[in-house]
């Protein structure tokens, strides 16, 4: 574990606990995290080739915009799919009602206890 990490932690008096390996059950909020990810951004997007060519023999479309074959937008740079990520969590995630918290994130974030 990295020093710093350690050290952080103890300024703010968290105590950082490790799940056990291949234990998802110990992990719950990160893997709905990454499902949710899975069957909701990644489900928008088509990874585009970097040069122009074809993918599965038909022509790749322009970046950003939506595939015509309606498998999601493509993407070609490491930039895009940070881009389009960063606006999904923004746009659609932190704003989504989360059924343990009964509110949206950002609300939750943003209203004083």
């Amino acid at each position: 574990m990295d020093s710093s990490l350690t050290r952080i932690c103890a300024r703010l008096g968290i105590r950082l606990i490790h799940s056990q390996p291949y234990r998802p059950q110990g992990r719950g909020k990160i893997e709905r995290f990454f499902n949710t990810v899975t069957s909701q951004f990644l489900s928008e997007i088509t990874i585009a080739e970097p040069s122009p060519g074809t993918i599965t023999g038909r022509k790749t479309p322009a970046a950003g915009t939506p595939d015509p074959a309606g498998t999601g937008t493509a993407i070609t740079t490491l930039e895009e799919l940070n881009a389009l990520f960063t606006s999904w969590v923004q746009i659609v995630y932190h704003r989504t009602i989360h059924t343990c918290g009964r509110t949206n994130t950002t609300v939750a974030v943003q209203s004083p206890e």
